[in-house]
């Protein structure tokens, strides 16, 4: 029967020989042998069990869970604690980004702006969905998304805060043409429907609809420029 020491485990499985000893003295992994001076040797049922422990400490449970459950717990059993562990690792991974890509984009929209209004970006979305959110959530323009839908419409409000900079007016040339923009991206976004068009952008108008649907934020005044300019356009034609 080979035998393997606690140094020779420590370098090969890059675990520590302290947590080798703890866990010998909480009886979790015991060594088969020990000689005379207190030195541990592992036979390949210890190491097989040390497998399982390690593998269980992985899928984020407890010593004492583990401690509770390794002699009962089959291969299949294991497998599966760990699936639902890295499944839960990509989550959290694609939560981090779609956050990051959250702030990234408000960083583009408003400028350099500072942490107290970037904070209530990573709050957890409310769970309270529209129907417009279960059915549509795929097609908004959140600012999470990292594509060219939500630059199209950050470039629209850049465009119309360029406007109101410039003293533009809504039935100006330049108004114009990003209200026609602006009825393009719309279609475009929910496939030729208009009364769900016009359902978004009921929404739009209000902060807190903006808010739960996670969309990027438009300041009153650019909402109000957009929808002179809508109108506009619509009686003109």
């Amino acid at each position: 029967m080979d035998y393997f020491s606690t140094g020779k485990i420590a370098k090969d499985w890059s675990i520590s020989v302290r947590t080798l000893r703890y866990y010998d003295e909480i009886q979790l992994v015991t060594p088969t042998y020990k000689d005379d001076y207190g030195k541990r040797f592992y036979t390949q049922l210890d190491l097989l069990r040390l497998q399982k422990v390690l593998l269980l400490k992985k899928a984020n449970m407890s010593l004492e869970d583990i401690q509770k459950l390794i002699d009962e717990t089959t291969v299949s059993s294991v497998l599966d604690i760990h699936l639902q562990t890295l499944k839960a690792s990509i989550d959290d991974i694609v939560q981090a980004q779609k956050y990051t890509q959250t702030l990234r984009n408000s960083v583009d929209l408003e400028g350099e702006i500072g942490w107290e209004q970037l904070l209530p970006l990573t709050l957890k979305e409310s769970e309270d969905h529209t129907p417009l959110t279960k059915e549509w959530e795929t097609s908004l323009p959140k600012l999470e998304n990292d594509d060219g839908q939500i630059k199209k419409w950050m470039n629209i409000i850049k465009r119309i805060e360029l406007c109101l900079k410039n003293g533009e007016v809504p039935s100006s040339d330049v108004a114009q043409l990003i209200a026609s923009d602006v009825e393009i991206y719309s279609m475009e976004m929910f496939n030729g429907n208009q009364a769900l068009s016009e359902q978004f952008w009921e929404a739009r108008r209000s902060k807190e609809q903006s808010k739960s649907l996670n969309l990027y934020p438009i300041k009153q005044e650019v909402i109000e420029f957009l929808e002179s300019a809508l109108t506009y356009m619509n009686n003109k034609s």
